[in-house]
């Protein structure tokens, strides 16, 4: 319940008011939705799955659910679903292996492609639509499995709350993930759908009774474009460092949209045990890295919109690091109006090695009249 979140986001009970509009759903289970349908199409324990050239439409709740399938091939489906029925997710695989999905289109009010304690995962040529994550990576029920293994490749996602979204909620480690050439175009979105217009998120917090969340490591991003009213999370804890995630040539640009002041400055990492970590205020970094290790950087552009709200910061922001490597950051655009802002911000942590850091920008940023390209504080 939003009013149960609300005092921690930078609105506060102004946040997520009616009167911001409600275009973009969800429509809630009451009255005649009350009693819908489940899963339209569900495999459960089976073999040599094959779905290809199949049109579904209008999925009342889950659209294909693979549920502890092994070798299943996906191809050239289409899933076309109301974008304001929560949960339609598109394609849901658990503790499933050897996954094939390719040259799909799907358009769902929820993940468009789901995939929780599964391994030797293959995705390809695709277009997805979602009002949650593109693609989503674990979930917080369940199980306690591993995940890995997984790829994904030529992808377009656009009109999406979330592009990529890594869920570490349980024990059950996830690794050896990589995403390349893709296209990411995200928006911040009316009403209670999870996330904030990231075009990338991963986070590793306890989710729904469980004390310690099992480890995220290995992930890779290449040749990615994002464009994005919201920036590039990566938000480990203590408990669960966030593990070798390499950014290669990665670009994002951050605008301003209708939302930015109604809903924006804020970060959502729902679902989480600690409600104050559900949805809560905080300064937007293009890039902002919490509790990371082994985290490398080349080749990063960030380019800002125009008449961006103040809550914006940093090209890159770091913070509990260890072993940070930046080769090649490219900041661009008009300077963000806020108080203070570096190419990258370094704190607390140890072991960084930065180079070629450069600025490109118009207006003024940082207390000598341009931007501070390295900013460090309690690093040694």
């Amino acid at each position: 319940p939003c009013g149960q979140t609300s005092k921690y986001t930078r609105q506060g009970a102004d946040y997520m008011n009616p009167k911001f509009g409600r275009k973009d759903g969800p429509v809630m289970w009451k009255g005649s939705y009350a009693e819908r349908p489940g899963t339209m199409v569900i495999f459960s324990s089976c073999k040599n799955v094959h779905v290809s050239d199949v049109r579904f439409t209008e999925a009342p709740d889950w659209t294909i659910h693979f549920l502890n399938c092994v070798n299943v091939k996906t191809r050239g489906i289409t899933i076309d679903n109301d974008m304001s029925i929560p949960n339609s997710d598109g394609i849901d695989m658990y503790d499933s292996k050897s996954i094939l999905i390719s040259d799909c289109v799907i358009n769902s009010g929820d993940d468009a492609i789901a995939i929780v304690s599964s391994d030797n995962v293959t995705v390809d040529n695709c277009v997805l639509h979602s009002r949650s994550s593109g693609i989503r990576i674990g979930y917080n029920v369940f199980n306690h499995h591993n995940s890995g293994d997984l790829l994904f490749n030529n992808i377009r996602i656009y009109d999406s709350n979330r592009g990529i979204g890594i869920f570490q909620r349980q024990e059950g480690d996830m690794k050896n993930i990589v995403f390349s050439n893709m296209i990411i175009d995200t928006r911040l979105h009316s009403g209670q759908w999870w996330g904030h217009g990231e075009a990338i998120h991963i986070s590793a917090v306890p989710g729904l009774g469980s004390k310690t969340p099992g480890k995220i490591s290995n992930v890779r991003f290449s040749h990615i474009t994002a464009i994005s009213q919201n920036g590039l999370l990566f938000y480990g804890t203590r408990e669960s460092v966030l593990e070798d995630i390499v950014l290669d040539d990665v670009s994002v640009t951050i605008e301003r949209g209708d939302l930015s002041d109604s809903y924006g400055g804020n970060i959502d990492l729902r679902p989480t045990n600690d409600i104050s970590l559900g949805i809560f205020r905080h300064d937007i970094p293009a890039v902002f890295a919490h509790y990371v290790k082994g985290l490398v950087v080349r080749d990063l552009r960030v380019t800002w919109g125009k008449q961006l709200p103040d809550y914006f910061t940093h090209a890159l922001e770091c913070e509990h690091f260890s072993g940070v490597t930046i080769d090649g950051l490219d900041m661009r655009g008009s300077a963000v109006p806020s108080k203070r802002q570096s190419v990258v911000y370094l704190q607390t942590g140890e072991k960084a090695n930065c180079r070629n850091i450069v600025a490109e920008q118009t207006g003024v940023a940082g207390a000598q009249g341009s931007p501070v390209l390295v900013e460090k504080k309690s690093v040694n």
